[in-house]
C-alpha cells in the first residue's frame, strides 16, 4: 500500500477507479484526475493504491477542521482494515466519538471528522456507520477484508458523487470532469437525460448526462464486491439508508400548540446552528432579503462574540434587487456586511465557465449570481452558512401556498371554464398583454410590491390548469413542455414517485416532499455546491440538518402556510431576533433579469451560439424548433425565458465537449 499527503496551496473532492487491466500508468492517472477537481481542495492532496494495484483513490482537501496532517486523506481506520476518502462535514462527530469510547478505548491522533468515521468503521458495519452521521458528505470506503467498495451520499444530497462503468473500468468521483480524464471514459450522451434537462433545466438522480454513469441517490449507498473473480463488471447494490418518505409518519406533533412549537423550533435551531459553526477557520453567512438567511444569520450572531461577515449581491434592475433588505438586516444585527453589484457584464464573464463548473447541463438561472457571490465571498472567508432548505421544509414556495386553491379550481370548475381560462392566459401571455396591464396598473395605483418574474409565474399557472393528478400537476410546475406526450419527465415521475398518488400526506406536503426529493437535491443543492466549490468555499445549510427537517415535517401544515404566506413558524421565530418590518417584500429567489438581458446585452452571445453550423444537438432537439422558440421569444410572442435558456445552456455544454 502506498499513501502520502502533501500540504500545499493547490475543497474537498474525491475520485477513484478500479480495473484489472491497464495499458496506461494508473499512478500518474489518479494524480491527473485528482488535479482536475483542484478547486475543491486547495489545502492538500493525497493518493492510495491497493496491493494488487487495481484500485486507486485520490483526494483533494479543504482544511476546515483539524488543519494538521492528522486530517490528511486517504485515511486508514485504526485497524488498517478500511481506507476512506471523504468530502463534507459531520457536525455530530464529537458526540460519535463519545459513543465510540463507551465501546472501546480509541486513541485519536487528531480532531478531524474523517478520523471519527474511520474509527466507526472498525466497530460498526458500514450501514450502521452511515446512519450515525449527521451532516453533508460524499465518501468512499474500501473494506480490505471483504474486498468491498462502498460509496455513500448524505440524506439530502448536499455533496455530489458520480459512479459507473465504461470499458471494463469502474469510476467514481465528486465531479464528472475528473472521470472524463480517464482514457477509457466514453462521452456518450444519455439522450433521455438530455431531453429531461431541456424540459426542467437539470438532470435528476440517478441519471447523469452520460450513458453508463449515474449519481449516487441522496440518502443512499452503493456496495460493490471487487473480490477474486474473473469479471469485468459487477452489478452494484444500491441501498437507501434514509428516505424523505419517512416524513409522512411524523406529522401532527404540537397540534393546537403553535406557541410551544415555535419555542421548540427556536431552541433546536440555536442548538444546531451552533454545531454548524464548528470550524478552525472563520465562518460567514450569505444574507439575502429573505426569511431563511436572515434567521440563520441572526442565530449565528446571537451565539458568537466574534465579528460575523455577511454577503449579498444587488442588481441595477430594481424589480430584482433585494440588496436593500439584506443591508437593513445586516445593519440591525451589526454584521460586517459586503454588498456586490451583479451586472450583465459579469454574467457574460461567468457564462463561458458554466459547462466546466457544472460538468453536465444545468440551467438554474440563479447559478450566475451564486457563482459571482461565491467568488466575492471566498476572498474573505473559507466557510459560509446559507438558508437553503427553508422553503422545502417549511413551505416557502408560491406553489405550496397557491396549490390548494388551484387544485380546488381544477376539481370543481367545468372543463369549458378551465379551457377558457387557459386560452385567455396563453393568448394574453404570448402577446405580452398581461405583463403590460400589470405594469400599467402597478404604476397607476403605486403598488408597493411588484411581483418578481411575473412572466414565469403566469407560464406555470397556465401549465397547471386542469391538472388533477399530483404527478401531472408537479410536472406542470417544472416542465417547459407540460402537455407534450413525448416528454420524458412525466415518465420519470411515474416510475420514481408513483407512491404519492395514494399518499396520505395531503396536497401541500406532497408537493413539498417532491421538492425535497427532486428540486432541492438535484437543482438547488447542485447550484450551490458547484458554485461554492469552484471558488474553494464551503457552504453549510443548517436548515437541512436532519433533526430540523424531522421537526419541520412533524408540524401540521397550518403552522407552515396559509392562503397568503408560507413559512409561518419561521417568521414567528425570526420575530424574536429582528423587527418584522425588515422582511416584508416578496422574495424573488435570487432571480436574474434574464429576459431583459437576452433581448439586450446577451443577445449577441445567444445568437452566435445558436447559429454555429458545427453545433450538433444529435437529435435531442431540432434546429427548426430552436429557431422558432428563439424568434418567438425575441418578438415577444413567448415571454417565458426558460425554454430558450435551457437550449442555450445545452448548446454551450455540447460546444465545450
Amino acid at each position: 500500500m502506498k499513501q502520502h499527503g502533501v500540504r500545499n496551496n493547490a475543497m474537498c473532492g474525491i475520485v477513484g477507479f478500479f480495473s484489472n487491466n491497464f495499458d496506461y500508468d494508473p499512478g500518474n492517472l489518479i494524480k491527473t484526475m485528482t488535479a482536475e477537481i483542484d478547486s475543491r481542495g486547495p489545502d492538500a492532496c493525497g493518493f492510495w493504491s491497493s496491493e494488487k494495484k487495481n484500485l486507486f483513490l485520490g483526494h483533494k482537501r479543504l482544511a476546515i477542521q483539524d488543519l494538521s496532517i492528522h486530517g490528511s486523506q486517504p485515511m486508514a481506520s485504526p485497524s488498517g482494515r478500511h481506507i476512506i476518502i471523504f468530502n463534507g462535514e459531520i457536525y455530530n462527530h464529537y458526540s460519535i466519538r463519545k459513543k465510540l469510547s463507551k465501546k472501546q478505548p480509541i486513541c485519536f491522533r487528531g480532531t478531524s471528522d474523517t478520523e471519527t468515521i474511520a474509527a466507526c468503521l472498525d466497530i460498526y458495519t458500514f450501514s450502521e456507520t452511515i446512519r450515525l452521521l449527521k451532516g453533508m458528505f460524499a465518501l468512499a470506503v474500501w473494506d480490505k477484508l471483504e474486498k468491498t467498495l462502498y460509496l455513500a451520499r448524505d440524506r439530502f444530497g448536499e455533496k455530489p458523487l458520480y459512479y459507473g462503468w465504461n470499458n471494463k473500468t469502474f469510476f467514481f468521483g465528486s465531479e464528472l470532469k475528473a472521470l472524463k480524464i480517464h482514457p477509457v471514459f466514453e462521452k456518450k450522451i444519455n439522450k433521455k437525460a438530455a431531453k429531461i434537462f431541456l424540459e426542467i433545466g437539470f438532470i435528476p438522480a440517478p441519471m447523469s448526462i452520460y450513458r453508463g454513469i449515474k449519481k449516487v441517490p441522496a440518502g443512499s449507498f452503493v456496495q460493490l464486491f471487487l473480490g477474486e473473480r474473473k469479471y469485468f463488471q459487477v452489478d452494484e447494490k444500491v441501498e437507501k439508508y434514509w428516505d424523505p418518505r419517512e416524513f409522512q409518519n411524523t406529522q401532527n406533533s404540537f397540534k393546537k400548540n403553535f406557541e410551544k412549537a415555535t419555542f421548540e423550533l427556536d431552541r433546536l435551531l440555536n442548538e444546531k446552528i451552533n454545531d454548524y459553526m464548528i470550524s478552525d477557520v472563520e465562518v460567514g453567512s450569505f444574507l439575502s432579503g429573505g426569511i431563511d438567511s436572515a434567521l440563520v444569520t441572526s442565530i449565528i450572531k446571537k451565539n458568537t462574540s466574534k465579528n460575523i461577515k455577511t454577503f449579498n449581491i444587488g442588481f441595477n434592475e430594481k424589480d430584482f434587487n433585494e440588496a436593500g433588505a439584506a443591508r437593513s438586516v445586516a445593519k440591525y444585527l451589526g454584521t460586517e456586511h459586503f454588498e456586490f453589484l451583479f451586472t450583465s457584464s459579469d454574467a457574460l464573464t461567468i457564462i463561458p465557465q458554466i459547462p466546466k463548473i457544472y460538468c453536465e447541463p444545468f440551467a438554474d438561472l440563479s447559478q450566475l449570481p451564486t457563482l459571482f457571490l461565491s467568488k466575492m465571498a471566498s476572498k474573505h472567508v473559507k466557510v459560509v452558512c446559507s438558508g437553503d432548505g427553508g422553503d422545502e421544509m417549511f413551505g416557502g414556495y408560491n406553489r405550496h401556498i397557491a396549490s390548494s386553491a388551484i387544485f380546488r379550481f381544477n376539481q370543481l370548475a367545468p372543463k369549458f371554464v378551465q379551457d377558457l381560462l387557459m386560452r385567455f392566459l396563453k393568448h394574453n401571455f404570448s402577446n405580452n398583454l398581461l405583463l403590460k396591464s400589470y405594469k400599467a396598473s402597478s404604476g397607476l395605483f403605486s403598488f408597493n410590491n411588484r411581483v418578481p418574474q411575473l412572466d414565469d409565474k403566469i407560464q406555470k399557472l397556465t401549465n397547471v390548469i386542469g391538472k388533477n393528478n399530483i404527478l401531472d400537476y408537479y410536472d406542470g410546475l417544472l416542465n417547459c413542455y407540460p402537455n407534450d406526450e413525448h416528454t420524458e419527465f412525466p415518465k420519470f415521475l411515474s416510475s420514481e414517485y408513483n407512491f404519492l398518488k395514494n399518499s396520505n400526506l395531503g396536497l401541500e406536503h406532497s408537493i413539498m416532499l417532491m421538492d425535497a426529493m427532486i428540486y432541492l437535491t438535484d437543482n438547488i443543492l447542485v447550484k450551490v455546491d458547484r458554485a461554492t466549490m469552484a471558488n474553494s468555499l464551503e457552504c453549510r445549510a443548517p436548515l437541512l440538518d436532519i433533526d430540523v427537517a424531522n421537526f419541520a415535517w412533524a408540524l401540521p401544515i397550518e403552522y407552515k402556510i396559509d392562503k397568503k404566506a408560507g413559512k409561518l413558524i419561521l417568521r414567528e421565530v425570526l420575530n424574536n431576533y429582528i423587527p418584522n418590518n425588515l422582511i416584508t417584500k416578496p422574495k424573488s429567489g435570487f432571480s436574474v433579469p434574464i429576459s431583459f438581458w437576452l433581448r439586450g446585452p446577451l443577445r449577441e452571445w445567444a445568437e452566435e451560439l445558436l447559429n454555429e453550423e458545427q453545433h450538433n444537438f444529435d437529435g435531442i432537439v431540432e434546429h427548426l424548433e430552436i429557431s422558432k422558440i428563439w424568434n418567438d421569444f425575441i418578438n415577444g410572442k413567448n415571454q417565458s425565458y426558460q425554454k430558450i435558456w435551457n437550449i442555450l445552456i445545452l448548446a454551450a455544454w455540447m460546444k465545450n465537449e
